[in-house]
């Protein structure tokens, strides 16, 4: 593996990670409110 496949791969997992936690609040969000 180059340093290219594992920053766009790192990039990759940090997006999943924020945009999971987005789904999360909006669901609790919608649940509460």
């Amino acid at each position: 593996m180059n340093f290219q496949e594992i920053e766009a791969y790192y990039w990759l997992c940090v997006l999943n990670f924020y945009f999971g936690l987005y789904l999360l609040s909006a669901e609790l969000y919608f649940e509460y409110f």
